[in-house]
């Protein structure tokens, strides 16, 4: 999994936390931390999910992180799309 931050910015991550089996790291952009600005704010950005063998995805933003930790271990691992 790559992201690639906006020209001139960088992602740092905010927050880290273990939710049943899975790690889930929150990031934001550092332009938004040091300015308060929201406008330099990273919109949209769901944590991402590591599982035990470091398999990564994006969550989705608009569920509790209890939610979708649930949904992404019910499925082995695996995304609604069916992708890891």
């Amino acid at each position: 999994m790559q992201f690639e931050a906006p020209e001139g910015d960088e992602y740092v991550i905010t927050g880290v936390e273990r939710v049943s089996q899975t790690w889930v790291v929150h990031y934001q952009s550092r332009r938004h931390l040091e300015s308060g600005e929201i406008r330099h704010a990273r919109a949209g950005n769901g944590p991402i999910r590591v599982t035990g063998d470091y398999t990564t995805t994006v969550a989705d933003t608009a569920l509790p992180t209890e939610h979708f930790v649930a949904e992404f271990e019910s499925r082995g691992g695996e995304t609604l799309d069916g992708h890891p």
